[in-house]
């Protein structure tokens, strides 16, 4: 769809739950992506999950796709896996992921800090991208996440710890008149 995810949004999540033979009241926690994405789908999503489990009285997680981008990449090199994609505006998001633990939240940087910073946390480790597209050295990634790794992100996610919020990689565009900041209020 070019348009009206929106709109469609709560009948294509029924039509999941029927190919899946599941009901809204068998769900025990829902999952949904936090960004890095677009202002209005992130936020869209995010609120339609929240609402959902609500309704159903179960809890919400949050998942940001840089760390799935990152567990691909770790798993293929089983060093340091590093999940970045672009966020617009020549800007960059990334997130660094070892055998045991997150060793970089997600964050935005520009792209020569990324690798730099990437480098030195690898620490002679094997180190592995996945996410947009990238050069360095010659080397080419271009991955889509994998629906199955966040799904295995979600099973051991918590509320506590992964909070079904908007990731934003930047802030907002629109400005308040008198140069008044909402978010440093």
């Amino acid at each position: 769809m070019t348009f009206g995810q929106d709109q469609a949004l709560t009948q294509l999540v029924m039509e999941v739950l029927h190919e899946a033979e599941t009901r809204v009241s068998d769900l025990d926690k829902l999952a949904v992506a936090i960004g890095p994405g677009s202002f209005t789908a992130v936020r869209i999503g995010v609120a339609f999950a929240r609402g959902l489990a609500l309704a159903a009285g179960v809890a919400s997680v949050g998942i940001n796709l840089l760390e799935v981008l990152g567990q691909q990449a770790q798993k293929q090199c089983s060093g340091l896996g590093v999940g970045i994609k672009s966020v617009g505006r020549g800007g960059w998001a990334w997130c660094a992921i070892g055998s045991e633990h997150i060793e970089q939240e997600p964050v935005s940087a520009s792209l020569e800090q990324i690798l730099s910073q990437a480098r030195a946390l690898a620490r002679g480790r094997a180190l592995q991208f996945c996410g947009d597209r990238i050069t360095d050295n010659g080397g080419d990634i271009d991955k889509k996440c994998d629906m199955g790794v966040l799904a295995d992100i979600a099973m051991t996610a918590t509320a506590q710890t992964h909070r079904a919020s908007p990731w934003y990689s930047r802030p907002p565009d629109a400005k308040l008149p008198g140069g008044i900041d909402p978010w440093r209020s």
